[in-house]
């Protein structure tokens, strides 16, 4: 079973190896099948110049957007310490900081 956006679902069923046929439809999927006969490409037949290829794990986008926000938290808190430390050193700069040692 497939779902896109805006398409609804669609169920498919194997009428060859590695070939798909929409139960309700006339479209059909073909896979090829990579050196260790795991599929690693989807031909859409009903758009023949369209192809997908299986991604590696490092080129999933839910892992960019957690490292993007793991990026941007870094650099927020780093921003928040230089902001903090140049107050600091401003204040006791000007004698309005007290700092005993």
């Amino acid at each position: 079973m497939t779902r896109l956006p805006g398409c609804g679902q669609q169920r498919w069923a194997e009428v060859e190896p590695l070939g798909f046929a929409d139960v309700a439809g006339p479209e059909r999927l073909a896979f090829s099948s990579g050196e260790r006969g795991r599929p690693t490409h989807v031909a859409y037949i009903a758009v023949p110049e369209t192809s997908f290829s299986a991604t590696h794990w490092f080129d999933r986008p839910d892992l960019h957007g957690a490292l993007l926000v793991a990026w941007l938290a870094a650099a927020l808190s780093a921003l928040v310490a230089l902001f903090c430390a140049s107050l600091t050193w401003q204040l006791h700069h000007w004698n309005l900081l007290a700092i005993q040692v």
